[in-house]
C-alpha cells in the first residue's frame, strides 16, 4: 500500500495560527506548538530558510521536538535559487563582503564567495535533522523568470552535483517549463531531482492544470538517516478532511508499490508512476532481496 505523507507548509503559518486549529496554551509557545504540530501531522515544511540560512541551535531544537519518523522539507536559501538576498538577513560577516550592506540584493549582486560560504553553512545547520533521520527533501522553488533556457538546465547540473548525499525537489513557477515539459522530465530522472509542483487556482506563475504526475524518482544517493528510497512528493491539496487546518498548502508524499521499493525494472497499473528508463536501477537495489 503506498505511503501518504500530510503536512502543511509551515507550522507557524499566519493563517493557521489564526484559524484556532492549536490551542491557546501553545499557540504562541514556540516549543509546545510544534510538539503539538507534530501529534497531529507526520510532515512539514520549513519556510524561513528561504528567507534567512538556518542556524544550527534553532535546528537542533527541530529534532529534539519532534517523534521518531518526522521529516522536514526544507527549502532552499533564496541565494540558492536565483533570487538573490535581503543583505539583513545574512551573518554580520557575510554582510561585511556584500556591496551594499542593506536592502535587497539581485542574485548578479551577491558575490559568489558569499553564496558558496552560505552553501557550507546551510549544510551544516541541517546536520541535526540528518543524523536524526527527519530531513526530506531541499525544497529549490525556481523565480518565475526561470525559463527552460540552456543556462536553466546547466544550473539543474550544478545543483544536483552541489547537493549529493540530500534528496533535492524543484517546482518550476514559469509556464514554459512545461511546454518542454518531455525533455524536462527526462533530464530531472537523469539528474535524480524529484519534481514538485503546487496545485494552485490559474495564476500566470502557476502550471498548467493538466499534465503528467510528478516524478517518483529519488536522487542518486539517499539522504541522511534512515534511507527513505522511492518515494516523490507532490504538492497540493490533500482530498482528506483537514482537521480544521486552513486549505491553503498540504504536502502529501507518494511511495511507489513494491516492484519499485524492491529494485526491479517495471511499471504499476497506478496513475501516478512512470516507466523506468532502460537500464536504470535506483541505488538501493543492491540490497534488495
Amino acid at each position: 500500500m503506498a505511503e501518504i505523507r500530510v503536512g502543511t507548509a509551515s507550522w507557524t503559518d499566519e493563517t493557521l495560527l489564526a484559524s484556532g486549529w492549536y490551542p491557546k496554551e501553545v499557540r504562541h509557545h514556540p516549543e509546545r506548538r510544534l510538539r503539538y504540530y507534530a501529534q497531529h501531522l507526520d510532515t512539514v515544511e520549513v519556510d524561513s530558510t528561504f528567507y534567512a540560512l538556518p542556524r544550527l541551535e534553532v535546528v537542533r531544537k527541530w529534532a529534539e521536538r519532534t517523534p521518531k519518523g518526522f521529516l522536514f522539507h526544507v527549502k532552499a536559501f533564496s541565494a540558492f535559487t536565483g533570487h538573490g538576498l535581503e543583505a539583513n538577513a545574512l551573518p554580520k560577516d557575510l554582510r561585511a563582503l556584500l556591496p551594499q550592506k542593506e536592502g535587497h540584493l539581485p542574485q548578479r549582486e551577491v558575490p559568489e564567495e558569499v553564496v558558496e560560504e552560505a552553501w557550507e553553512r546551510f549544510f551544516a545547520a541541517l546536520g541535526p535533522l540528518r543524523e536524526a533521520g527527519k530531513l526530506g527533501y531541499l525544497h529549490f522553488g525556481l523565480p518565475p523568470w526561470t525559463e527552460p533556457k540552456p543556462r536553466s538546465f546547466r544550473y539543474l547540473e550544478r545543483l544536483a552535483e552541489k547537493t549529493q548525499g540530500y534528496w533535492v525537489a524543484v517546482e518550476f513557477r514559469n509556464p514554459k517549463w512545461y511546454t518542454a515539459w518531455g525533455f524536462v522530465k527526462r533530464e530531472l530522472m537523469r539528474l535524480g531531482l524529484i519534481h514538485v509542483s503546487v496545485d494552485a487556482p490559474p495564476h500566470p506563475e502557476a502550471p498548467p492544470r493538466s499534465w503528467s504526475p510528478p516524478i517518483p524518482w529519488p536522487c542518486s544517493a539517499a539522504m541522511g538517516g534512515t534511507p527513505r528510497p522511492g518515494r516523490a512528493p507532490t504538492k497540493s491539496p490533500t482530498s482528506a478532511s483537514t482537521g480544521g487546518i486552513p486549505r491553503k498548502s498540504f504536502w502529501t508524499w507518494w511511495r511507489p508499490p513494491a516492484p519499485w521499493r524492491s529494485g526491479r525494472k517495471g511499471s504499476s497499473s497506478s496513475s501516478t508512476t512512470t516507466t523506468a528508463p532502460k537500464g536504470w536501477r535506483p541505488p538501493w537495489a543492491s540490497n534488495a532481496s
